[in-house]
């Protein structure tokens, strides 16, 4: 089994800020009545080894006081070219995860404690983790025939201190099998 470990650069960053800002008047904080809010998602491609196949993460997961959840996805997809239809169906890419400050948000010496679901493994504080501070056991396994995990990201609880908290959660990826038909 080939292992190779990617950093994601683009840190997977859990603000909650808006939850924890300052408090302003309503009419501070009330949208123009001729603007439209805008959001943008980009996700991060992880290579494979061969350049052939890669893995994308969410870039961000993000909380407030009035959701304490966030989803994203993880998923395998063909690069450089390739389709994951070229892929080979003995294929099967595992994500391991570990997180910055052991799955809380941090703001100086305040923390929330967060969870994050892949499909239908938990990862928190209490996972398993190896020598670099990885996750002991894949949070997911992408294959051909099942190239996507859906992930939720859950904070305890709200904030009690004001903050911007944050971590960042770096992925390493790995494979087994043949990894073009």
């Amino acid at each position: 089994m080939k292992t190779k470990k990617f950093l994601l650069t683009g840190a997977v960053a859990f603000v909650a800020a808006a939850a924890f800002g300052m408090p302003v008047s309503a009419a501070e904080n009330a949208p123009a009545p001729d603007s439209t809010t805008v959001t943008y998602t980009n996700n991060s491609s992880i290579d494979g080894d061969s350049g052939v196949w890669g893995v994308v993460v969410p870039t961000a997961y993000s909380f407030t006081d009035a959701n304490l959840t966030s989803t994203g996805v993880v998923e395998l997809i063909g690069i450089n070219g390739y389709t994951l239809d070229e892929l080979n169906d003995s294929l099967a890419v595992q994500v391991k995860a570990k997180s910055e400050h052991s799955y809380d948000v941090v703001d100086g010496a305040n923390t929330i404690a967060y969870s994050v679901k892949y499909g239908t493994n938990t990862v928190d504080k209490t996972t398993a983790v190896d020598a670099d501070s990885f996750t002991t056991d894949a949070v997911t396994e992408l294959t051909k025939a099942a190239p996507k995990t859906s992930t939720t990201a859950t904070l305890s609880q709200k904030g009690t201190v004001k903050g911007n908290y944050t971590d960042k959660i770096t992925y390493k990826v790995s494979h087994t099998g043949d990894e073009l038909k």
